[in-house]
């Protein structure tokens, strides 16, 4: 019973889709955290204020998610994404 459901889940185009969008998502948040410390330091020479530019990103990233929810829940997702100005 639980592999049958296994399979049924995995059986499913969309959650195939799903699973790989979320692997590579995961993949890249996981780079960003491994490599963030060395160029920042390396490129940037930010020696002892990297973990404030980190700070920083992350919250850029955090205010670009909320804005992003408050915009589709307000115009809707298919107004926001199906527009002449979206990518």
């Amino acid at each position: 019973m639980f592999f049958e459901a296994y399979y049924e889940l995995l059986s499913s185009r969309a959650c195939i889709g799903y699973l790989i969008s979320a692997v590579f998502l995961q993949t890249i948040a996981y780079t960003f955290v491994t490599l963030a410390d060395e160029m920042l330091v390396e490129k940037y020479r930010l020696g002892t204020s990297v973990a404030l530019a980190f700070a920083g990103i992350v919250f850029a990233g955090l205010v670009g998610a909320f804005a992003n929810a408050y915009l589709a829940k307000r115009f809707g997702r298919r107004r926001l994404f199906c527009c002449p100005w979206s990518l």
